[in-house]
């Protein structure tokens, strides 16, 4: 043991400390390493902890399925319980907030308080490292006229639009370090290449976002996503399109709305740095004046449309009886909970997939008399989906 300990802690810096001081100096690196697992899962190791996950506990033994599913079970658990967690976290945030972690992680602290998701590489494409090829534009596009060809033989309209990316339409708050350039992004590249190249109805809402944010706060600070006020410019845009194809569609106003604040709110960005020191701010709910009767898996619809966007269900079912239209299928991601908040109220039944690849067996289980395509604007940093085989 004492031939391990002098060859590992033989060191250039430590070389000149007698061997004893040494030895101490160590042991005592390694039980602090340790330390966090010697009050893992105790009320010492972290009785504060901020994270949502904290909550977490081991399930009973007792079955067979229980014994299976045990491992991943005491993953969370060993994650959530981790000794000294949130001082962990709290110092983490506090070296991510100093700048002296730059882009590491998925959470970027910006300036007044703003919080960026970066995972997906966005910070690359920020800095105009990841522009798009020609052949990825055109795989693009291909795959958008296919899905919009398919559909049409069947009498059904399609339309699509991308839900940009926060530090797309508040590159204000970005930290100094982190320089958006000034070539096109990957979205404004395939915006323009559809408009030139194809015949497709889709819509470019970064416009529309960046008028309405001169007006009002229409992104969370410490959440990824678009506030209701955001998701209803884009049920504006959409409203429009809508319109011309369906004359029975009724255009819900702001001021059909009462705001109501809710103050001392969090953002999922902020769980996920878990800092219980960074600011919280104020969440916009927006309250029909006129009574809705929209059901969202048999339930009444929420006023707060982050319960749909943190709840990751592969199918969402809503049915409203004041529709003026028989039904729709949409295909989405988490930034479509705002904008369905009013897109809800128009048909008797929508269909949410959660999916960014196209699914014609809902299609033709549902026949739907629309499908509406949403994507967040980070996917176009991953792969082109690959949908499966259309049959005519």
């Amino acid at each position: 043991m004492s031939e391990l300990m002098s060859t590992e802690c033989d060191t250039p810096l430590l070389a000149e400390l007698k061997p004893a001081p040494r030895r101490a100096l160590c042991i005592g690196f390694i039980g602090l390493l340790l330390l966090p697992l010697v009050f893992t899962g105790t009320p010492w190791g972290d009785p504060n902890n901020p994270v949502w996950e904290a909550k977490k506990s081991l399930p009973p033994l007792k079955s067979s399925r229980d014994v299976l599913r045990y491992p991943v079970a005491f993953v969370r658990y060993f994650n959530s319980h981790f000794g000294f967690r949130g001082h962990l976290m709290r110092f983490f945030a506090l070296l991510r907030k100093s700048d002296l972690l730059l882009a590491d992680g998925e959470v970027l602290f910006g300036k007044d308080g703003w919080l960026y998701y970066v995972g997906n590489g966005i910070v690359d494409e920020l800095r105009g490292g990841r522009p798009f090829s020609q052949a990825d534009l055109d795989s693009w596009a291909k795959l958008l006229v296919r899905r919009r060809d398919w559909l049409e033989a069947r009498g059904v309209p399609y339309v699509f639009f991308f839900a940009p990316n926060t530090a797309s339409i508040y590159p204000e708050y970005l930290p100094d370090y982190v320089v958006p350039t000034k070539k096109k992004r990957r979205l404004e590249q395939l915006t323009e290449y559809l408009r030139t190249h194809t015949d497709l109805d889709f819509l470019d809402l970064t416009p529309s976002l960046l008028d309405a944010k001169a007006r009002d706060a229409i992104y969370y600070r410490t959440d990824s996503h678009w506030n209701l006020l955001g998701g209803l410019v884009a049920y504006e845009k959409l409203s429009d399109w809508m319109k011309a194809r369906f004359p029975e569609w009724r255009v819900f106003g702001a001021e059909e709305f009462d705001r109501v604040q809710v103050k001392g709110w969090h953002g999922g960005l902020w769980y996920m740095v878990g800092d219980p020191d960074h600011t919280a701010e104020t969440r916009l709910e927006l309250l029909p004046k006129s009574p809705t009767r929209v059901l969202t898996d048999g339930i009444p619809l929420p006023n707060d449309e982050t319960y749909d966007a943190w709840t990751v269900r592969p199918l969402v079912v809503r049915d409203s009886a004041d529709g003026e239209i028989d039904r729709a299928v949409i295909f989405r991601d988490s930034q479509m909970s705002a904008p369905a908040q009013f897109l809800s109220r128009h048909f008797r039944r929508t269909v949410m997939v959660w999916t960014n690849v196209f699914d014609p067996e809902v299609i033709d289980k549902e026949r739907p008399r629309v499908v509406i395509q949403e994507m967040v604007e980070r996917s176009l940093n991953s792969p082109v989906p690959v949908d499966p085989p259309l049959w005519p």
